[in-house]
């Protein structure tokens, strides 16, 4: 099965006189007509005729190559640029939650674009409202022309209450379209703490909001008609409790939603659960509660999750297996309405203390799990890598490191796949001075 099937699910795809007039906006798996013919998009500039729409896009992950390194324009000491990353086609959001515009630690987002194999920076995204200690970029995701930004220290409705942001892009100017707060919002909330957005559905963890227990976490789903947001609904676990911190991570796929809780005690003492919920309607509602078949206590599974169809990855960074905090990242398949664990997963060089899990990422048939402090080079190097499936088994095809790695570089401290392009942030490598931070693409042979 191919790993892109009508990506954006239109009914009726564009059309364009010859390749030179795909957009840049243009992505992998997307639906055109060039020439009169129906094809798939394989690059911004490229696409594959086809009487189907069945074309694997995925490529040779054993042949993954460094593509580029990414830095902002204007990369500073202790900016911490690659604390989070998203990716959409050939459209890369990197933040920079330390970043001084504004203020300290005010924060920023960059975009860039890539054409051909080169990637250049499209724009810096602020809040209109910046302030210092905001955080802006605590969490980004990127949909097609949409971008949402996470801001968790925001202080408007209290001290750290959070905020979202939005933007939205217009040929290759950016503008923010709103500013997103819960219909609830207080003070250490941290809202935006975690952002998810497919179309025209956002999703924000609060995972410090306090109903049903102190930081008992909560997540809210909002959604767009024509360039208004509105809040869908407010979603907790079945069982919550005080300290879950439910809404730490959250990932979309169409009407399924992922939330993680990775300090829920089901099994012992912050041993971490996910919770699916589908969308019927406008209403959701809970599928599964999900834990790994060997939990234990201080695993925090659901540190970072994943989905991608009927597939989720969850993140266990503090799983001891191969020593005490090692870290693992499980994954779970839907049949019907159930959800069962398909496979435990481990780098092939698994050792004490590399956070394994501490980010994944999913695309089809691929997975990304990243390892933050992997010595592999140098001491909290960090490594990335790379498992596919055949069959309903998982087999590691590529470890990834930065082509220049350096101690505390501290990569793969976020990670996102799109089609054959991984993306990996480096929060501690020190390009434009001590923890600028750096962003590496990788493509599949």
């Amino acid at each position: 099965m191919a790993n892109y099937i009508s990506k954006r699910g239109a009914n009726v795809a564009p059309s364009y006189a010859t390749t030179d007039d795909l957009p840049a906006s243009t992505e992998v798996g997307d639906l055109v007509f060039v020439g009169g013919q129906l094809g798939i998009a394989v690059s911004a500039s490229g696409y594959q005729t086809c009487d189907k729409t069945d074309i694997d896009t995925s490529g040779d992950w054993t042949a993954t190559t460094q593509q580029a390194k990414i830095v902002a324009s204007d990369a500073q000491a202790d900016d911490l640029f690659g604390n989070q990353v998203a990716i959409d086609g050939n459209t890369l959001v990197v933040a920079a939650y330390g970043e001084d515009t504004g203020g300290s630690f005010a924060g920023a987002a960059y975009v860039f674009t890539r054409s051909g194999t080169s990637w250049s920076q499209q724009a810096k995204l602020v809040a209109s409202d910046a302030q210092a200690n905001d955080r802006f970029g605590t969490s980004v995701a990127i949909a097609g022309d949409t971008v949402a930004v996470g801001a968790y220290w925001e202080a408007t409705g209290g001290s750290m209450a959070g905020a979202a942001y939005v933007f939205t892009r217009s040929g290759t100017s950016w503008s923010q379209q709103a500013k997103i707060q819960s219909s609830d919002v207080a003070a250490d909330d941290m809202f935006g703490n975690s952002v998810a957005i497919e179309g025209d559905t956002l999703v924000v963890g609060a995972s410090y909001e306090d109903t049903g227990g102190t930081n008992a976490g909560s997540t809210y789903v909002f959604t767009r008609s024509g360039t208004t947001w509105s809040q869908q609904a407010k979603i907790q676990s079945s069982d919550i409790q005080a300290y879950d911190q439910f809404g730490h991570s959250v990932a979309i796929a169409s009407d399924t939603l992922v939330v993680a809780a990775y300090e829920e005690d089901t099994g012992g003492d912050r041993t971490g659960s996910a919770y699916v919920f589908t969308r019927s309607g406008t209403s959701w509602s809970q599928q599964a509660k999900i834990q790994s078949s060997d939990v234990q206590a201080y695993d925090f599974f659901g540190i970072d999750v994943g989905i991608s169809g009927d597939t989720i990855i969850v993140g266990s960074a503090n799983e001891d297996t191969g020593g005490s905090g090692a870290g693992s990242a499980y994954i779970f398949t839907r049949s019907g309405t159930s959800w069962s664990q398909q496979a435990k997963i481990q780098s092939s060089d698994v050792q004490a203390a590399d956070s394994f899990g501490n980010s994944v990422g999913i695309t089809g048939d691929t997975i990304i799990v990243a390892a933050r402090y992997e010595d592999t080079g140098a001491s909290n190097a960090g490594s990335v890598y790379v498992f596919t499936r055949s069959g309903t088994s998982w087999t590691q095809a590529k470890k990834i490191q930065a082509s220049d790695a350096q101690a505390s570089d501290f990569f793969g401290e976020d990670i996102a796949i799109a089609g054959k392009t991984v993306v990996v942030g480096a929060t501690g490598e020190d390009t434009g001075g001590s923890d600028a931070g750096s962003a590496y693409t990788f493509i599949a042979g």
